[in-house]
């Protein structure tokens, strides 16, 4: 009779410590949101680190184009100063309107936006030491949360902004051919 109730003891506190493993080994709904969260912030985090490095392609290349735009035409205009009429004059300031603000454009979005960060609290941390994960795992989620939201606002910022530097870049192709049209025709008629 004493071993049965031993085992019938032993097998209730088996139960038990069970259903305390497999409670613990169960995925909470809020786990599952905190996971999700954390995925969106790398998401965009790694927009914004790809939204740095676009920026920084297009001060590299606006570096390269003004001062090789200036050296081909200093070289025109010593050769041949005659090829300056109104109208190239004008096509190349417009040129030069177009570049500079593509390069203000380029530095409003290069770095003088601040970088958001992931917030972790002191209440966080005092979560973490609590016996109720879903507490935990809510007071995470909720950080995450609002980087992510502050990100997302950065990155439409810097992503508008090199939008216009990518117009404005645009223009200043087009310009600059038109730009050669108007070398060329005054270098025709000037013959």
């Amino acid at each position: 009779m004493k071993k049965i109730k031993l085992l019938i003891e032993f097998f209730k506190e088996l139960d038990s410590k069970l259903e305390d493993l497999v409670s613990l080994n169960e995925p909470s709904n809020y786990k599952t949101l905190l996971d999700i969260s954390s995925k969106l912030y790398d998401d965009e985090v790694s927009h914004y680190r790809y939204l740095e490095d676009k920026s920084g392609r297009f001060l590299t290349f606006i570096t390269f184009l003004l001062p090789s735009t200036l050296t081909i035409l200093y070289w025109l205009y010593s050769n041949n100063s005659n090829l300056f009429n109104p109208y190239v004059v004008l096509a190349i300031s417009l040129t030069f309107v177009a570049i500079i603000i593509s390069l203000v454009f380029v530095f409003a979005s290069y770095s003088l936006l601040p970088k958001p960060v992931l917030i972790i609290s002191e209440q966080n941390m005092k979560e973490a030491d609590s016996e109720n994960f879903n507490s935990f795992y809510l007071s995470f989620i909720k950080a995450y949360n609002q980087s992510v939201d502050k990100h997302r606002a950065i990155n439409k910022k810097k992503a508008d902004r090199l939008d216009y530097s990518y117009k404005f870049l645009c223009a200043y192709v087009v310009l600059t051919f038109i730009t050669g049209i108007f070398i060329a025709i005054s270098f025709i008629f000037n013959i």
